[in-house]
């Protein structure tokens, strides 16, 4: 008997003895965070915010009273300032008057109050033509299938590309109701490739050269009707109404394929807890972001 007491004893004295530490983590400054997906097609577009710690809540911050200084290679200089809504996407956006070239080098600086100058650099791409696309349409098990075989030539060097779909479909006036005429434009949100060299399985919208360097290729990738937005027996199902498709090959750089390639791991595994911690790619010294110009070439179908 004594020595069940005992033993009780010793448990309910270790149980006691629990202390709970408070762990203080250390509060890391606000850094800028910069991010520019700029095409030769169209002119500079920044956005600038304000970075958060891990467990700091609430969305990202806008800072919109900054100065984003761009030179280039071939002398070519513009500073922008003040951000300003952008009434497309909703975000606030630091916009220019110049357009990037394809082959000229790009260094960016970025500075505003209260925070410390951010800066980055990337060369654009020279654009890579669409020589060719075949598409192929049909039927499994109810499902209309898409197939696109985009085919170009990839220069000698080592070379990184992007590729976006989009559906075009114009919808004519309807007077019974009184309803104008009205186009849709979706990015197919989700395709998969079709060939050996992807192994036919779902890969991402970007890709290297690392098989076909200077070569000709073909891509052949795929997406059904349901990715278009829409589908066989909709009011507005492609039965009726043939959507035009956007082919876009992109043309970009060694940063704007690491930064994709790791942000696609990154949200593969948000929401796996066993997954391992996954690092996402940045080229902003002293900040945060992505700088990646690119060239692009587009063909409707």
């Amino acid at each position: 008997m004594k020595r069940y007491f005992s033993i009780l004893t010793l448990l309910v004295f270790t149980i006691s003895c629990q202390t709970v530490v408070d762990i203080e983590l250390p509060d890391k400054d606000s850094k800028l965070t910069l991010n520019s997906y700029a095409s030769t097609d169209s002119v500079w577009s920044f956005a600038l915010s304000a970075s958060k710690g891990i467990l700091e809540p609430g969305s990202l911050e806008y800072v919109t009273n900054g100065s984003i200084v761009i030179s280039g290679s071939d002398g070519s200089a513009e500073v922008l300032n003040q951000g300003a809504l952008n009434p497309n996407t909703m975000n606030y956006s630091y916009r220019g008057l110049q357009k990037p070239k394809a082959g000229v080098r790009y260094s960016v600086v970025a500075t505003a109050p209260g925070f410390l100058p951010v800066s980055a650099n990337d060369t654009v791409p020279e654009m890579i033509p669409i020589e060719r696309i075949d598409t192929f349409s049909y039927n499994n098990f109810g499902i209309r299938l898409i197939e696109f075989r985009i085919t170009f030539t990839d220069p000698q060097a080592q070379n990184f590309y992007d590729l976006k779909i989009y559906s075009l479909t114009e919808i004519p006036a309807d007077t019974t109701f009184g309803f104008p005429a009205f186009t849709i434009l979706n990015e197919v949100p989700y395709f998969k490739t079709t060939d050996s060299f992807f192994g036919g399985g779902i890969s991402g919208t970007s890709f290297d050269d690392a098989l076909f360097n200077g070569k000709k290729y073909t891509l052949a990738v795929g997406t059904d009707a349901y990715n278009l937005g829409f589908y066989e027996g909709d009011s507005i199902g492609i039965a009726e109404f043939e959507p035009q498709f956007i082919v876009e090959l992109r043309s970009v750089s060694s940063s704007y394929f690491k930064y994709q390639q790791s942000y696609s791991k990154y949200q593969s595994s948000s929401f796996d807890p066993f997954a391992q911690p996954v690092q996402v790619y940045n080229n902003v010294e002293g900040g945060f972001g992505i700088f990646a110009p690119y060239s692009s070439y587009r063909d409707t179908l």
